[in-house]
């Protein structure tokens, strides 16, 4: 539900998606909800302050946008499901994955590979497994990520070095 609501707020600051928060979201969140994702809340307050299901959070006006992006949204969606598509990475790149993760579709790193296939790069996905942190795949895959980015990072500096500086 948090994800949905940010999509809202945020490309709404672009693309005036709704003009009252009402249009979009169902009381009591309506009067809430911007203030909310304002970057200053916890995650805490942030999962306290948003219900737990689309129904509860959007007005019918919302939850037809969901399933028929129209507009400033349907734009943003395509700009963002744009963002593996035109380009060639020319560093070396890893994509990074867990299974089961909540809040993540794995589906987005494969279609990201395979975009960059598509145009000669072939770019790993490397499964980190199924670590959990706090009872979330989804944080767990944010700590067991960073450290393998940090590993394999290290590991790509040794092997730009010299022979004499490795030594």
């Amino acid at each position: 539900m948090i994800y949905t609501a940010l999509m809202f707020v945020a490309f709404n600051r672009v693309h005036q998606i709704y003009s009252s928060p009402s249009e979009i979201f169902r009381a009591p969140y309506a009067a809430t909800i911007e203030q909310l994702l304002d970057g200053d809340h916890t995650g805490e307050q942030l999962f306290s302050g948003t219900p737990p299901t689309l129904a509860q959070l959007l007005t019918p006006r919302g939850l037809a946008l969901m399933a028929h992006p129209a507009g400033g949204l349907a734009a943003e969606l395509a700009t963002v499901d744009r963002v593996c598509a035109g380009w060639t990475p020319a560093a070396p790149t890893r994509l990074y994955y867990v299974t089961g993760d909540e809040q993540a579709v794995n589906g987005n790193t494969f279609s990201c590979r395979a975009r960059f296939a598509a145009r000669g790069a072939r770019i790993p996905a490397v499964n980190l497994g199924t670590p959990d942190n706090q009872g979330s795949r989804h944080l767990g895959s944010n700590a067991a990520g960073t450290a393998a980015i940090v590993r394999w990072f290290r590991q790509l500096e040794r092997q730009a070095r010299p022979a004499a500086d490795r030594a």
